[in-house]
């Protein structure tokens, strides 16, 4: 029964995958508007609260300590939703869940996808928030006291990590995170998906819990699966189900 169950489940994830293929390929649940739009914004805000559904995001640091926003192909002006307020700036939007079939097959959709190109001012927000169901979410340098990533079936890949505390859920997507601070408190948990984590250093001064359901977890010796290493005064707490976890050093 156990058998069966797992062969199940694993034809589910295959199919999810191939649906996923024939998007990017064939355009199926991409479709694109003619709406675009640039805007600075010069309100100051600590906490920055990213939920979005289909949509490519790349998040860079601005020059001008501003934050500018530039919206592609999208269908209407209300389609990406953003705004500051108590001290929060909040992007919201993308496409819908369900599938939009486009007859486009054309092999140049990535230019004509819609995507949201954010620019962030250079410093430590006290809270960085990345809710993302079936996107694409791409960040040159995350500096936040506190990190929360919650996704389902995309990607996130954040070059550079900084954060004291670090908390991820990967349900059947990727996760990567580079330059990692060997001192940030990390908790994070993988369903059937991926998660990648690249620390600048090799840990010394952490407590670290890892379980394993019947998902494959890589540590390369960078830390151990379980125990103190140092004073422990930090700690790192790495669960999967199906999936598979990777620490390793850049």
């Amino acid at each position: 029964m156990k058998k069966l169950l797992i062969v199940a489940i694993s034809l589910m994830v295959i199919g999810m995958i191939g649906m996923g293929v024939c998007s990017m390929m064939f355009g199926f649940g991409s479709s694109y508007g003619q709406y675009n739009n640039n805007e600075v914004l010069t309100d100051e805000y600590q906490k920055v609260d990213i939920d979005v559904n289909t949509l490519m995001l790349d998040v860079k640091q601005s020059d001008d300590n501003k934050t500018h926003i530039d919206i592609k192909h999208a269908k209407n002006e209300s389609q990406i939703k953003y705004t500051v307020k108590d001290d929060t700036l909040s992007i919201s939007g993308g496409e819908s869940s369900g599938i939009d079939v486009d007859f486009n097959f054309g092999f140049n959709q990535e230019q004509n996808n819609m995507k949201v190109i954010l620019q962030l001012p250079q410093k430590q927000y006290n809270e960085f928030i990345i809710d993302s169901n079936v996107g694409e979410i791409n960040i040159d340098k995350l500096d936040a006291k506190i990190a929360k990533i919650d996704m389902n079936v995309g990607e996130v890949n954040i070059e550079e990590m900084i954060a004291d505390d670090i908390q991820f859920s990967v349900d059947v997507g990727e996760l990567t995170l580079r330059n990692v601070d060997k001192d940030a408190n990390i908790k994070g948990d993988v369903n059937v998906g991926d998660a990648s984590i690249y620390y600048k250093g090799k840990p010394d001064n952490v407590n670290v819990t890892t379980d394993s359901n019947m998902g494959d977890v890589e540590l390369n010796d960078v830390i151990p699966k379980g125990g103190m290493v140092g004073k422990g005064e930090h700690t790192i707490d790495l669960e999967t189900d199906m999936g598979d976890l990777t620490v390793d050093v850049n």
